[in-house]
């Protein structure tokens, strides 16, 4: 009598299983591939429905400006935001660099053009003291921190 691979148990098993397995397979798939009746859906009373405005254009303006998500306000804060001071700079924080040895922040004094300043840098007398992600601390001349915040559009 020779030896053959069927005597195992071992092996006899992983046949069965798979053949289990094979046919779990093919019966799933002839499950996707077969029709499915599919109800229709019931028919729509019949109700009086207020004909749709027709938008005009200054009214589709003001929607558009009302939803934009970007706006200067929103992405920047002017100085100082927690005190009101009518003799503080229009300071505009624009972006920080927080990574690497110098952090650096982009701000604009006004409608000036923006520039980017460092730690101890000034603009509109005020002192960058330090600059986060986000964030940047100003001194005034009177020692007062003021702290200006930058929220990306997508936060």
């Amino acid at each position: 009598m020779s030896w053959s691979p069927w005597h195992e148990w071992r092996v006899r098993g992983a046949a069965l299983f798979a053949v289990a397995a094979a046919m779990l397979l093919l019966a799933s798939a002839v499950m996707a591939l077969r029709d499915h009746a599919e109800s229709a859906a019931p028919p729509l009373a019949a109700t009086a429905i207020d004909p749709m405005p027709v938008p005009t254009v200054a009214s589709s303006l003001d929607r558009d400006a009302a939803a934009r998500l970007f706006t200067p306000a929103q992405s920047s804060a002017s100085a100082p935001a927690a005190t009101a001071d009518a003799a503080a700079p229009a300071v505009t924080l624009i972006g920080t660099i927080a990574g690497g040895d110098q952090p650096s922040a982009v701000c604009r004094l006004g409608a000036a053009g923006a520039r980017l300043l460092h730690v101890g840098d000034t603009i509109g007398g005020w002192r960058l003291q330090r600059i986060t992600p986000g964030r940047a601390v100003f001194i005034d001349g009177t020692a007062r921190p003021h702290e200006l915040r930058f929220t990306s559009p997508g936060n």
